[in-house]
């Protein structure tokens, strides 16, 4: 099973084309919806077997690693796969070609640009990954984080024949300028964490020295 990971504010409507463009393969949806969200009910009325709603506190953009962790948590995939509301999956097989890698080893799948490894803004990370680390990411950049991971310890595997499509430059509401808000703030932080991830690639070399 793949596990999709989507943190989402006050867009029902976004999410549910998000959700269908998915398809109906081995998958759940866990969405993280803040309590105070305009749109807590639309979100709810959503829900079914496959589409799982956690309605929490709400603790911002700045903390979106907290979102995704928390998902992590209470996920049943052999895979996490991060994703956005603003999304759009155009691939029919996107599953099948993510199963077919390994998910009981430390890696980092890049779907959305495999000819770019450092542009992998959907990183999808094994359940061992998750496991070794304890997390997804420790910082709101869970996408470089996760890619940056990857990279240093040649786990970041690319993902051929997926078309993703992400439509944020289409779209101007209050969450994507409160995201977009938090950058100055976010983006150097993100640096500041070195030694965390330092932690991570230690963990994950100690892995593979005691497992290949």
């Amino acid at each position: 099973m793949i596990s999709i990971l989507m943190p989402t504010r006050d867009r029902v409507e976004l999410t549910k084309q998000s959700i269908n463009s998915l398809g109906d393969g081995d998958i759940e949806v866990l969405l993280w919806v803040d309590n105070d969200d305009p749109q807590l009910d639309g979100y709810l009325r959503i829900q079914s077997d496959k589409i799982k709603v956690f309605s929490e506190d709400r603790v911002g953009y700045r903390n979106f690693h907290v979102m995704v962790n928390y998902l992590c948590e209470k996920s049943k995939g052999d895979w996490l796969f991060l994703w956005n509301d603003d999304a759009i999956m155009h691939t029919n097989d996107w599953v099948e070609k993510i199963q077919s890698f390994d998910h009981t080893k430390p890696a980092v799948l890049n779907a959305y640009d495999p000819g770019n490894m450092d542009w992998n803004l959907f990183p999808i990370i094994s359940r061992e990954m998750f496991n070794i680390t304890g997390h997804f990411s420790l910082s709101t950049h869970c996408d470089t984080w996760s890619q940056d991971i990857g990279n240093a310890v040649e786990v970041h595997y690319p993902v051929h024949g997926v078309s993703i499509q992400h439509i944020r430059d289409f779209i101007n509401d209050q969450t994507k300028n409160d995201s977009q808000a938090a950058y100055a703030e976010t983006s150097p932080a993100y640096y500041a964490l070195q030694d965390y991830r330092n932690n991570d690639i230690i963990k994950i070399r100690e892995w593979l020295s005691n497992n290949e």
